[in-house]
């Protein structure tokens, strides 16, 4: 039985090797890009390819297909540079909770978040 994977972060080097992994396991794989991304490792691999943002809410739920059982999310921020807190912040906590939200709502089984942060760079007052 095939199963169905949405992949946020795809076209990083933790998520181009997981979409690869998933495609050699036999997932049908949906792949969230921004418009601007490099997709020419993806476009070798017979994935969906989605055009969205973890920032954008409306996009997610567009993107996300209706028989998806599993979310991979693995797209952040990582950047280093203290002036681009307000970004990261945006990228990593509130696309975070625009994945958590869009899945919900698509009824998706299972989420797997993977993170990488520096101390402090995360929180900021509500």
């Amino acid at each position: 039985m095939t199963k169905n994977a949405f992949v946020t972060g795809a076209t990083g080097f933790i998520g181009i090797n997981l979409v690869h992994l998933l495609v050699e396991k036999g997932w049908k794989v949906t792949a969230l890009h921004r418009p601007t991304s490099d997709l020419s490792y993806l476009k070798k691999l017979p994935v969906n390819l989605a055009v969205g943002s973890v920032t954008d809410f409306n996009s997610l739920s567009e993107a996300i297909p209706d028989d998806s059982e599993v979310v991979f999310h693995l797209a952040g921020d990582t950047n280093m540079w203290s002036q681009r807190n307000k970004r990261q912040a945006e990228i990593n906590v509130d696309g975070t909770e625009n994945m958590i939200r869009a899945a919900a709502q698509k009824d998706v089984q299972t989420f797997i978040h993977t993170s990488s942060v520096r101390p402090g760079a995360m929180f900021r007052e509500r």
